[in-house]
């Protein structure tokens, strides 16, 4: 019974070796050649992964070039709005007549800012 058993365990360790731990030449080449296939397969796929990691990359900046650009954005509005508070609140101070001063002061430093741009669109106003 020894006997079989030490039998029955060399044939499963051959077993277990499989056939590369018998192949001698042209299975050993076919091996060879399988090996190098599932290496370029690797390389490949690594090329792969590199280059999908790269979209990723330029995906995350451009999402934080936006994100930049909303905060500039966001932080403008605020400050336009506090600019048009604060102009308002000076104005409540002001007569009508000084009100009408202001708007047409506005309307020829417009006038002034279009002629300099472009003299044919310019409609003379008088003052």
């Amino acid at each position: 019974m020894a006997a079989a058993d030490a039998e029955g365990s060399a044939s499963s360790a051959a077993a277990s070796a499989g056939p590369a731990a018998h192949a001698t030449g042209p299975e050993k080449e076919g091996q060879k050649d399988l090996s190098q296939q599932i290496l370029d397969l690797l390389a490949q796929e690594s090329t792969a992964v590199d280059s999908g990691k790269q979209r990723v990359d330029d995906i995350v900046q451009k999402r934080q070039k936006l994100q930049d650009e909303r905060k500039k954005l966001t932080a403008q509005l605020r400050n336009e709005n506090r600019k048009r508070q604060r102009i308002r609140k000076r104005s409540q101070y002001l007569s009508n007549d000084d009100l009408v001063e202001v708007l047409a002061m506005r309307k020829g430093k417009t006038a002034k800012a279009t002629a300099k741009a472009d003299p044919k669109k310019v409609q003379v106003v008088g003052t």
